[in-house]
Order: C-alpha cells, then structure tokens, then sequence
C-alpha cells in the first residue's frame, strides 16, 4: 500500500508540474493556446483519476492504521513532514534579485 501510494505521490508531482507551468502561462499570456488548453485539461484528468482512488485509500487503510499505531506526537510530526512537503521551495538569494534593476 504504502509504495502504490508513493508512486501515486511521484506521478501526481510530474502532473503538477506541468499544470504549474500551463496555468503560469494562462496567467502571464492571459490566454492558452487550444494545444495548451487540452494539455491542461488532460494532467487535471489524470490528476483527478490518481487522487480519487488515492484518497479513498488513505482514508480508508491508511489513515486509521495510523491512529492505531501512533502516538499523538508521532502523527503531528507527520503532517507537519507532509505539509513541508507541499509548500513550494523556498527563493534563493539569487532568485530573489532575478528581475530588478539593482
């Protein structure tokens, strides 16, 4: 169970990927291009056919198994390690002055 679920984690990340970029785009261009446009809408899909059964998963195996098995603390350091997971990666200094005219 637990490897199925992190190779769902692992192709849902390639999908992000690629929703990130096209939606930044939409964004930046404010338009798609209708290639662009059936690119985003098949990774949502495909995001949507991995989450659904991912989720259902977890809350049914995986997540009262860990109530069983863990203490308070251990399942708050979990989500705490899952939430780190998801927030994006921090700028670099270098990042940080890409843009401005210094």
């Amino acid at each position: 169970m637990i490897a199925r679920l992190e190779r769902d984690h692992d192709e849902a990340d390639q999908h992000h990927g690629v929703v990130d970029t096209l939606v930044r785009r939409w964004l930046v261009c404010g338009h798609l291009e209708t290639n662009e446009a059936r690119e985003l809408r098949e990774h949502l899909t495909a995001l949507r056919v991995i989450y659904e059964p991912h989720i259902e998963m977890e809350d049914r195996e995986l997540f009262p198994t860990a109530a069983r098995l863990l203490s308070a603390s251990e399942i708050h350091e979990m989500g705490r390690e899952m939430a780190a997971r998801r927030r994006p990666p921090a700028k670099t200094r270098s990042q940080s002055d890409e843009g401005t005219d210094t």
